[in-house]
């Protein structure tokens, strides 16, 4: 008996198949789908693929990096997005989110940016090192610390910290009980 072709056109041959006939009412079973497809009629993604939004009866490659993967998965959803480990982002895995760092097979790390000492108050850190970018007058790997001879980290200074002003008298600012800040090049006293 000879089986009408029904196979997604990922397919040109088909067999019938009795017992699939007797649990279906339909017999045709695909053989060799194309286009990354499996299944009776060429119906689904092979493991590995997800469907072709422009063409949804074919598939493409999932593409998911192994090292930024939970478990180095390569399945994805049905939308190509692969499952990422914390901090890592991209719809293969393949890169630090932002505010992160150091792209390996652990995840990515966060910054921990200050916000307050960060570039337009917008935490953000180089992918690689995870220094911080910070506004003009600050420092430390996190944008949390004021540059030698400045003081008073503000969120709401553009340059983050203010100029000590102590004008050959000194060689810190005091800042309050606690904290003291060197002025660059100034013996101390």
């Amino acid at each position: 008996m000879e089986a009408a072709c029904n196979c997604n056109g990922n397919a040109h041959l088909c067999e019938f198949d009795p017992e699939l006939y007797s649990r279906t009412g339909s017999g045709s079973r695909c053989i060799d789908c194309g286009n990354n497809t499996e299944g009776i009629n060429c119906e689904r993604c092979k493991s590995g693929y997800y469907p072709n939004p422009k063409q949804p009866t074919t598939c493409l490659p999932c593409s998911c990096d192994p090292v930024g993967t939970i478990d180095g998965q390569v399945e994805c959803n049905a939308q190509g997005q692969c499952q990422c480990k914390p901090g890592i982002g991209g719809k293969s895995c393949d890169h630090c989110l932002e505010d992160h760092f150091g792209f390996n097979a652990g995840g990515c790390l966060p910054c921990n940016c200050s916000e307050g000492g960060s570039y337009e108050n917008r935490p953000a850190c180089d992918s690689q090192t995870g220094q911080c970018i910070c506004k003009q007058n600050v420092a430390g790997k996190q944008c949390d610390k004021c540059k030698i001879g400045h003081y008073g980290l503000m969120s709401n200074d553009p340059l983050g910290c203010k100029p000590c002003l102590c004008s050959l008298h000194s060689s810190e600012c005091k800042l309050d009980e606690e904290h003291l800040s060197k002025v660059a090049g100034r013996p101390g006293k």
